[in-house]
């Protein structure tokens, strides 16, 4: 949470590249939080999106504002124009196992490293691409 209807996450390697292509391409996004344990809710918040990408103008100040991630392909932005919620009875119980170390370990492997934010050091950026 950046603000009161502003909200930003780190859009990291390894994923599809979808969410900037749709926001690039139309603006519109929304994020869906779901609960998986305790009562059934889903939340979403729908709103119009930014792409802020490594040496633009705002970067530094996002990603200082952010839990530092170990890759980064940009910041997605979000301004909050509406919330909704709804049942989520049809969403499973989930168990938290453990947290995956596979990002980690491909990025362990790559010796070449470089911080994608200079003056805050907050997020890492690896100099290769991630396998397919």
């Amino acid at each position: 949470m950046l603000g009161p209807t502003d909200v930003a996450y780190v859009d990291g390697g390894g994923s599809g590249i979808e969410t900037v292509s749709h926001v690039r391409e139309n603006g519109r996004l929304v994020l869906m939080f779901c609960a998986f344990e305790g009562s059934p809710r889903i939340v979403r918040l729908h709103g119009s999106a930014t792409v802020v990408t490594p040496g633009e103008a705002d970067f530094e100040e996002l990603a200082a504002r952010l839990p530092r991630a170990r890759t980064v392909r940009a910041i997605i932005r979000l301004a909050v124009q509406r919330v909704s919620d709804s049942c989520g009875y049809n969403v499973p119980f989930m168990d938290f196992r453990a947290k995956r170390t596979d990002a980690e370990n491909y990025l362990a492997s790559y010796p070449t490293m470089q911080y994608a934010s200079t003056s805050s050091k907050t997020i890492w950026r690896a100099l290769t691409p991630c396998p397919a």
